[in-house]
């Protein structure tokens, strides 16, 4: 068994096992708004990088077709947004102390 809980968002920082006695995590949900603008702005970039090439007919050939995905979508995920369940998903996990260890 590992003696430490170890976190990585950005620096590792090392916690000792026993001065742990829960933990509570949080989820967050991205909307489908935000999901289908991060798709269009990635393929926007692409198409972009497409146009100063070789290969920008095809980049020019593609700028519709994102925009027309675009607003077919858009309905779709702004019911899934407004019917979804919840924001995010959160918990509490309780650390158990090691068999035949006692303070």
């Amino acid at each position: 068994m590992p003696d430490a809980i170890v976190f990585n968002n950005g620096t590792p920082e090392k916690v000792s096992r026993d001065t742990v006695l829960s933990l509570h995590w949080e989820a967050w949900h991205e909307n489908q708004m935000k999901k289908l603008g991060k798709q269009m702005s990635d393929g926007y970039r692409h198409s972009g990088k497409l146009l100063g090439t070789s290969m920008g007919p095809f980049g020019l050939a593609e700028l519709p077709m994102i925009t027309a995905w675009g607003v077919a979508a858009t309905p779709f995920c702004l019911l899934g947004d407004l019917f979804a369940r919840s924001d995010h998903a959160s918990g509490d996990i309780s650390i158990l102390p090691e068999p035949g260890v006692s303070k």
